[in-house]
């Protein structure tokens, strides 16, 4: 066959188990992604069964969650507000089934909704009104610190990335990018409004994703 480089034709081995054998004990030295790279000049010679069992052989050996997402453009504004949206109505639809719940509890009589005289909240209307709410919140962290990416930003097929382009974690993409800025927002005014204008800067990131160290791509 031709080699795709020079143009030179070219004799491909075919493969063996020995050869195939004898691949695995090959030191990992060229790129995933260009197995036919110039630095692996022991497997110039190999078919292309071979590298492929070397290339997986070098994905095995990826540690766990390390997608490189580096190469993948900015999201854009529009992408990242729907996501947003998105995730708006995703939290309201919990609430909102928080509160049918407290109201069915009062209706079958399991508990008694507060009235004038009575302390407006109690331990019970508490648990099922934030039971909903809580479970919602655990599946959007869980889903930003394994695969960064809320359900908004899944459903825009945008993701959260620190700036290696490796996912955030739970650290970057949960605590410091979620519940700092939360805690923020509380205690600083206009802190909210501040950190979406921040988005309209040439690189797209926020005043929590500069907290965090991340920053949002199209993946």
């Amino acid at each position: 066959m031709a080699c795709p480089s020079c143009g030179n034709q070219v004799t491909i081995p075919e493969a063996s188990p020995e050869r195939l054998r004898d691949a695995s004990t090959i030191a990992i030295t060229a790129s995933v992604v260009n197995p036919y790279s110039p630095v692996a000049d022991a497997r110039r010679s190999m078919s292309d069964a071979e590298l492929m069992r070397l290339v997986e052989q070098d994905n095995r050996m990826l540690p766990t969650g390390e997608m490189d997402f580096s190469g993948y453009p900015l999201a854009t504004l529009t992408s990242r507000f729907l996501a947003q949206l998105v995730d708006g109505l995703y939290q309201f639809a919990a609430l909102m089934l928080g509160l049918l719940s407290v109201v069915a509890a009062a209706k079958l009589g399991f508990l008694e909704l507060p009235n004038q005289r009575q302390a407006p909240y109690d331990l019970p209307t508490l648990f099922i009104f934030g039971f909903f709410p809580l479970v919602a919140s655990i599946l959007q962290w869980n889903l930003i610190a394994t695969r960064g990416q809320s359900i908004g930003k899944l459903v825009m097929c945008i993701r959260i990335v620190n700036l290696r382009g490796t996912l955030p974690g739970f650290i970057h993409g949960v605590l410091l990018r979620n519940w700092v800025r939360h805690l923020l927002a509380a205690v600083i005014p206009f802190f909210s409004l501040i950190d979406v204008l921040f988005i309209f800067g040439e690189s797209r990131r926020c005043v929590h994703d500069y907290l965090a160290g991340t920053r949002v791509v199209q993946a």
